[in-house]
């Protein structure tokens, strides 16, 4: 963004003590800018100019913008330059902005963008205020039609049609077998996709849509249940529908009052509600959820169990409680491990877990330790994870007991592997 202009004529000058008022008047030019976050540069000139521009700004910390209610200044002057082969006199000038104007315009966007966002929340809020037992009726069609195996689906044209597909790829993800129609497309041959038994969620904001109204009866024709999703009541889609969605917009976002704005975030929201009172209907759980995203961080994190993450065979040491403190190092340090599982020499099942930082504790106070018995400073109660557990358990007991190690074990309480911290980052799941 410019905010000045530098003109002149170069001419032979030899007279000296001109003071610089084009940095003087550039350095204010800068200011007036940087109040609102634009600080313009244009090579050497500029950035002298804003040098002595964050000086000014310093001894004048009390600057009000909002005060300098008048327009850009214009300001003119000379300055000299000395040449090569003497000195240039130069006449220059620039406009100074009010910085009162710039803050006035971006305030102005902030505002309107603001407002905006204001006019779609009304929409989600009057759609929620028009919630009634229409919804709980639909919710009820969509789980039979579920439970009997059948599908649902999503049809609309223009922006409704793209609040369809992404309405269908929400209700897939929680394990409800869905599928978008074109209305257009389903005159010329695609109604082959619809079944007797299926449910059609129609949407159309006016619920007069040409293509989308001549689509119910064809689809009730086909042994199909039907739900209108617009708002207005007493329209042609919601007349000709076996049931009702409506939603509430008492304004478009868009000045004009074209574009679907608050409409399609109101019919996004309600889609989105009943998708999710499904969700609980259904006891729908995050291991569910993974099951379907198998490729996602979380399904990936859920769908682990802890016999994926832990270290075995000779990764993994594991002597009696009997062994020696010095046998107990040797066989961590061939594991390359931080700690050891002991078992009850009898049994087989653990007793304890020997740590590096049980071995530091307790070595400058005993000079026998290495050939004292493991069990004297085992820790006799460790945490441990079955072997069956979800990866989540063991993620949430480091995060929660704060540990290094965690011990795996069996029915029968026989230690079976060891997850390492250090392991999980690799693993991708920290």
């Amino acid at each position: 963004m410019t905010f000045g202009c530098f003109t002149g004529t170069l001419v032979d000058d030899p007279q000296e003590g001109f003071q610089s008022q084009f940095l003087a008047a550039r350095a204010e030019q800068i200011l007036a800018a940087a109040k609102v976050g634009l600080v313009p540069l244009g090579g050497h000139a500029d950035a002298v100019a804003l040098r002595a521009a964050r000086q000014q700004q310093t001894q004048q910390a009390d600057c009000r913008p909002a005060q300098e209610t008048q327009g850009p200044r214009r300001v003119e002057g000379k300055t000299r330059k000395r040449l090569k082969h003497g000195w240039a006199s130069l006449a220059w000038r620039c406009t100074i902005p009010s910085p009162f104007q710039l803050l006035t315009e971006r305030n102005l966007i902030l505002q309107r963008a603001a407002g905006f966002i204001r006019i779609e929340a009304e929409a989600l809020e009057a759609t929620a205020a028009a919630l009634d037992d229409r919804f709980p009726a639909v919710l009820e069609k969509v789980e039979s039609t579920l439970q009997a195996g059948r599908k649902l689906i999503f049809a609309g044209l223009g922006k409704s049609g793209h609040i369809a597909e992404k309405l269908v790829g929400t209700f897939n993800s929680l394990g409800a077998s869905s599928c978008f129609l074109d209305p257009v497309r389903a005159l010329h041959g695609d109604l082959g996709l619809c079944h007797r038994g299926d449910l059609a969620l129609v949407f159309s904001n006016s619920g007069e849509t040409e293509e989308t109204v001549r689509l119910v009866p064809l689809l009730r024709r086909l042994g199909l249940v039907t739900v209108a999703v617009c708002s207005r009541e007493d329209s042609s889609l919601a007349t000709a529908a076996d049931a009702l969605l409506a939603y509430r917009v008492p304004r478009e976002a868009c000045p004009l009052g074209l574009t679907p704005t608050a409409s399609t975030t109101a019919a996004l929201a309600l889609g989105d509600a009943l998708a999710l009172c499904l969700m609980q209907g259904r006891a729908f759980s995050k291991e569910d959820f993974a099951r379907l995203h198998p490729a996602g961080n979380l399904g990936h994190t859920l769908l682990l169990r802890t016999s994926d993450l832990m270290r075995t065979g000779d990764k993994f040491p594991c002597l009696p409680a009997t062994c020696t403190i010095r046998e107990a190092i040797v066989a961590m340090t061939r594991a390359k491990a931080g700690s050891i599982a002991l078992t009850d020499p009898d049994s087989g099942r653990l007793a304890g877990i020997l740590t590096d930082g049980d071995l530091r504790r307790h070595l400058l106070e005993d000079a026998n330790l290495l050939d004292r018995r493991a069990e004297a400073l085992m820790t006799r109660t460790p945490i441990t994870v079955p072997a069956n557990a979800l990866a989540i358990e063991a993620l949430r007991l480091f995060e929660g007991r704060n540990i290094d190690d965690l011990l795996v074990v069996d029915d029968e309480r026989r230690p079976v592997g060891l997850i390492d911290g250090q392991d999980l980052p690799r693993l991708g799941l920290v």
